[in-house]
């Protein structure tokens, strides 16, 4: 299978933001390794521990952001696209806990659909998790949705995806901090 990668990307010079904490190197107050997308892998010329794939164009922004000095924009030329960028994210141990994976979004005239998904870690997957599809224009707001925790979980992949024909979509700020979970 042969799988087609198109990057644009703008290379800035960045600042560590997560803070490493004792046991896992992730800070608590977000488990999201460069979440505020301010570190840029130059190497590969995107944040660091992010990955992409889609036909639509994916650059870092340095103008248009919700919080520090990059967001990730996604951009749409007129036929169908899409784009999903993720990143792993360590688990909890706690099965008692739930991980709240928020994520500050903006669009323009964007014709798609936007959305946060999860999985949980070692497949087979038994659920994927995903906020409601978002489209049109807005100014930042927050997506987010509450990932459980099971036995055995090795991480979670976190992912943005966007799929559409036309418009600009940004994302910033990228979290998944500890909460208790709902009883079910």
């Amino acid at each position: 299978m042969t799988l087609k990668y198109r990057y644009v990307f703008v290379l800035l010079a960045g600042a560590v933001i997560c803070v490493a904490s004792a046991d896992d190197g992730v800070s608590e107050s977000s488990r999201v390794p460069n979440g505020s997308l301010e570190q840029i892998d130059a190497e590969r010329a995107y944040p660091e521990g992010w990955h992409v794939n889609g036909e639509a164009a994916v650059i870092v922004d340095d103008v248009v952001v919700c919080d520090g000095q990059r967001s990730l924009q996604i951009i749409f030329n007129g036929s169908h696209q899409d784009a999903t960028v993720y990143v792993s994210v360590p688990p909890v141990t706690d099965v008692n806990k739930s991980l709240r994976i928020t994520a500050q979004v903006r669009m323009h005239e964007f014709e798609g659909k936007l959305f946060l998904m999860a999985y949980r870690y070692p497949p087979p997957f038994d659920r994927s998790f995903r906020t409601s599809p978002i489209e049109g224009t807005c100014e930042w707001r927050t997506l987010s949705m509450d990932v459980p925790m099971k036995p055995g979980m090795t991480g979670i992949q976190v992912r943005v995806v966007a799929a559409g024909t036309w418009g600009r979509v940004w994302f910033d700020n990228v979290r998944a901090t500890v909460v208790e979970a709902e009883v079910e």
